[in-house]
C-alpha cells in the first residue's frame, strides 16, 4: 500500500469577490488570471486582498463609463461601421459650425433692421469716425517770407510787397473772381502776362497753387500758365495743352522729361491747380481741384537753372515744341511756396474749403482757409464758452457777422456743382425767429439775389431754403433746436441727392434730386454771407428778399455761433461724422 504524501495546508488568504467578466476588463482583456497564472474560467474568481482597493476603484469607474457609453453611444450607434461613425461625426461638426455662424450673423442683421427703421436722433450722437479724412486738419492762411501771394485785387503786387509783378500787354482785372474783389484777366491774342523778378526755384522744393478759368472756345490748343527761365533758357514751365496740364523743368531741351496730367479739364469752369516738387523725394506732383492728377516716375532732379537773373512769368510759358504761349482767361489767388511742400490734406483743403471761421481768439473774425475771406462784425462779443474754445455771440437786433465769402462754386455753366456749409448753433431765445445764414449780392443784405439759407419760424422751427432757378426759392422745415444747447447744422447741396439738412450728423430732411440749375451757383461774383441777421443795419435796413412757401421770421437771431465752414463740394458721411465729433 503506497504511502500517502501529505501536503502542507496553506494558510487561508483573505479575498474580495469580483465577477469574472469585469476582471477581464480590469486586466485589459488578458485571458490569464494574474492571481493564479492560469486561464480564467467562466466562473467567478477570488481576488487577493492586496488588489481589493485598486479593483474596487476601477469597478466604480467602469460603472460610470458604461452609463456614459449608453448615453452618448446608444445601441444603434454601436452597430454602425467605422465609416458610418466617421460620417456621422462630420455631420455633427457641420451642424455645430452652422449654429455658431448663425449666432455671429444674426445680431448685426437685427441691428441693421433697427437702424433702417428707427428715425435719426436729434441730439448729438458720439460714435467712432474714420481718421482718414482731412476734416480738422487746419491750414494756416498766414503769408510768411516763404510764401508769396498774388491776390490780383486790382494790381499785380504780392501781399508782402517784396516780389511785385510788372504787367505786359495791358492785362485787365475783372470782378468775376473766385477769391477777393477781382481776378487777373488775360487775352492770349494780345500776349498778356505778368513778369516777376527775384524768386528763386533752383535746387529746392516748391509748391505753386492758383485758381484758373479758361475762357477759350475750346480746350484744344496750347495755353501758357507759368514759367521761370534763366538767361541760358533753362525753363521751368507749366502749360495747358489740349486740355491737360504739362510740367517740365527743362522745357527748351530736346531730352527734357515732361509730366502730363491725366484729367481733361473743361472750359468756363474755375479749377484749382497745384504743382509741387519735393527735393527730398525727387518727385513732381500735379493736383487738380485737390486730387492727384499726375505723379512723376523715377528720380527727377530739381530745377537746375540759375535763378539769380531768371524771369518768372504768370500767364506765359515756353517750350521747344510750342514756342511762347499765353493763357486765355482768368487767374486768381496765385501762391508760391518756396522751399515748402504741402501735404495731401493741405492741398485738398486749399482747393475745397472755401471759407472757415473758427471765431477763436487767435483769428477772431478772420477766415482760416487760404482764401482769406476775412469778415466784419458789429454788436457781437467773442465768448469763451464756445463749442470749440471761443464762439461769437449775437445779443441785439443789430448784431451781425458778414464776409464776401460765397464764390461761384467753380462752375457757372448749366450743371449743378455741389457745396456744403455747416456751423454750431446755441440759441438763447426764439422770440421773433431770426436769420441764421443769409446770402446776398450786396453788402446791405439786399440785391437782385438775396434770401436766407437758414432761418427760424416764429415758433422756433429751423427752415432751410435753396434756389433752383432764377429768384425761385424752395424751403424745407427742420426741427426746433433746444435752447442753451450746442447743435450742429449742416446743409448739403447735391444734384443727385438733393438738398439735405443734417442735425448733429443725422439727416433730418431731404429734398428730391435737383433737376434744374441752382441759380445761386451760377452767380459770377462772390456773394456776401451774413450770419444771424439779414442786414448789417438790422431792422432799419428794411431788407425784403425771396423766400419759400414756409413762413420764416427773417431778421436778428439771438444766440451764439461757432465753427462756420463752407465747402465747394459735397461732404461724405465720415466727414460729417468728423465735423460733429471733432
Amino acid at each position: 500500500m503506497a504511502a500517502v504524501q501529505r501536503v502542507p495546508k496553506k494558510k487561508p488568504v483573505h479575498a474580495a469577490y469580483v465577477p469574472s467578466e469585469e476582471r477581464r476588463q480590469v486586466y485589459d482583456g488578458n485571458q490569464v488570471d494574474p492571481t493564479t497564472g492560469t486561464d480564467k474560467s467562466a466562473t467567478d474568481t477570488i481576488v487577493p486582498n492586496q488588489a481589493q482597493s485598486q479593483l474596487s476603484h476601477t469597478h466604480t469607474k467602469l460603472k460610470a463609463t458604461k452609463k456614459l457609453n449608453k448615453f452618448i453611444q446608444p445601441s444603434c450607434y454601436r452597430q454602425l461601421t467605422s465609416n458610418q461613425k466617421l460620417a456621422s461625426k462630420l455631420i455633427l461638426a457641420t451642424l455645430c459650425l452652422v449654429i455658431l455662424a448663425s449666432i455671429a450673423v444674426f445680431p448685426p442683421i437685427v441691428l441693421l433692421v433697427i437702424n433702417r427703421t428707427t428715425p435719426p436722433p436729434t441730439t448729438t450722437s458720439i460714435y467712432p469716425c474714420s481718421s482718414a479724412t482731412c476734416i480738422g486738419q487746419k491750414t494756416s492762411n498766414l503769408v510768411t517770407t516763404a510764401v508769396i501771394l498774388y491776390p490780383f485785387d486790382g494790381n499785380a503786387n504780392d501781399s508782402n510787397g517784396r516780389f511785385n509783378g510788372v504787367l505786359y500787354g495791358a492785362p485787365t482785372y475783372v470782378a468775376q473772381s473766385y477769391v477777393g474783389t477781382s481776378a487777373l484777366n488775360l487775352n492770349s491774342a494780345s500776349s498778356q502776362y505778368i513778369q516777376i523778378s527775384g524768386i528763386k526755384f533752383e535746387k529746392q522744393s516748391f509748391t505753386l497753387e492758383t485758381w484758373l478759368f479758361l475762357s477759350a472756345s475750346s480746350v484744344v490748343g496750347a495755353f501758357g500758365i507759368f514759367s521761370h527761365c534763366d538767361s541760358n533758357f533753362v525753363c521751368l514751365g507749366i502749360s495747358l495743352i489740349n486740355g491737360r496740364f504739362i510740367l517740365s523743368f527743362d522745357s527748351m531741351n530736346n531730352n527734357n522729361k515732361t509730366l502730363v496730367g491725366t484729367r481733361l479739364v473743361s472750359i468756363r469752369e474755375w479749377m484749382h491747380l497745384t504743382v509741387m516738387y519735393d527735393a527730398t523725394l525727387y518727385q513732381q506732383t500735379v493736383y487738380v481741384n485737390g486730387h492727384i492728377d499726375a505723379v512723376s516716375k523715377g528720380i527727377i532732379l530739381p530745377y537746375l537753372g540759375n535763378s539769380t537773373n531768371a524771369a518768372t512769368n504768370i500767364g506765359r510759358s515756353r517750350s521747344l515744341s510750342t514756342g511762347v504761349i499765353y493763357f486765355q482767361g482768368r487767374i486768381d489767388h496765385f501762391k508760391v511756396f518756396i522751399g515748402i511742400t504741402r501735404t495731401v490734406c493741405q492741398i485738398f483743403n486749399d482747393a475745397t474749403l472755401t471759407a472757415y471761421y473758427p471765431f477763436d481768439s487767435d483769428s477772431i473774425l478772420n477766415d482760416s482757409s487760404v482764401n482769406r475771406f476775412n469778415g466784419v462784425a458789429s454788436n457781437t462779443t467773442i465768448i469763451s464758452g464756445g463749442r470749440h474754445a471761443h464762439a461769437i455771440s449775437f445779443t441785439s437786433s443789430t448784431s451781425y457777422f458778414q464776409a464776401q465769402a460765397f464764390p461761384v462754386i467753380r462752375n457757372i455753366s448749366n450743371t449743378n456743382p455741389p457745396f456744403t456749409f455747416s456751423l454750431w448753433v446755441n440759441p438763447t431765445s426764439y422770440v421773433g425767429g431770426g436769420s441764421l445764414v443769409h446770402i446776398s449780392n450786396l453788402p446791405s443784405g439786399a440785391g437782385f439775389l438775396c434770401y436766407d439759407l437758414l432761418a427760424f419760424t416764429l415758433t422756433g422751427a429751423l427752415v432751410v431754403q435753396y434756389m433752383e432757378t432764377s429768384f425761385t426759392v424752395t424751403s424745407l422745415q427742420g426741427p426746433v433746436l433746444p435752447i442753451n444747447t450746442w447743435s450742429h447744422i449742416a446743409v448739403i447741396y447735391s444734384r443727385s441727392d438733393g438738398v439735405r439738412l443734417l442735425i448733429n450728423g443725422q439727416i433730418y430732411v431731404t429734398s428730391s434730386p435737383v433737376t434744374i440749375p441752382q441759380y445761386i451757383a451760377r452767380w459770377e461774383v462772390p456773394l456776401y454771407i451774413t450770419l444771424c441777421n439779414n442786414s448789417p443795419l438790422g431792422p432799419a435796413g428794411g431788407v425784403t428778399c425771396q423766400s419759400g412757401s414756409i413762413a420764416i421770421a427773417s431778421g436778428s437771431f439771438i444766440g451764439a455761433v461757432d465753427d462756420f465752414r463752407l465747402y465747394n463740394r459735397e461732404l461724405n458721411t465720415q466727414e460729417l461724422c468728423a465735423l460733429v465729433n471733432i
